[in-house]
């Protein structure tokens, strides 16, 4: 490692710090996939993507974007959780994703747009579900017009 310079020591440091975070969100989630913990506050929709995604890492079974790089967070659709998306990749999705509640159009090119909910870990990664108005409003999540962290989809 002496002939690195120092600032390529300084991203191999980044990157290993984020895998050791990703390594203990991970560990997190495989020892709680028996009963829940009580004082858990992960959303029902972000658990049930967590531990699909889980089952398909021990599977296999997991999709990487090709975008994706080391140190970079995840993002997580809930519908496709078996799929780890680049925040680009996500930014691009997120027009033409379907409501998790009901399956209808719920991004922004839907007729009235979308309401975004989301979950992170750590700064390691970010579950994203999107609902249609109808089922946002029966979820009181709130305003019925598209709602992002990252921005619309272009």
């Amino acid at each position: 490692m002496t002939d690195l310079s120092d600032a390529e020591r300084a991203g191999l440091a980044a990157a290993l710090d984020q895998a050791r975070a990703a390594q203990r969100d991970w560990l997190r989630l495989l020892d709680s996939t028996t009963p829940r913990p009580p004082a858990d506050d992960t959303p029902e929709w972000a658990w049930a993507a967590s531990l699909a995604l889980i089952r398909a890492w021990r599977d296999g079974a997991v999709s990487t974007c090709p975008h994706l790089r080391i140190g970079e967070p995840v993002m997580i659709l809930a519908e496709t959780p078996t799929m780890l998306h680049c925040r680009e990749c996500y930014r691009h999705a997120r027009a033409t994703r379907a409501c998790l509640g009901c399956g209808s159009a719920a991004g922004t090119r839907s007729r009235f747009g979308g309401v975004e909910d989301l979950a992170s870990t750590e700064d390691v990664s970010t579950t994203s579900r999107m609902l249609c108005p109808a089922c946002a409003v029966n979820e009181r999540l709130g305003p019925t017009s598209p709602v992002g962290t990252f921005g619309p989809g272009r």
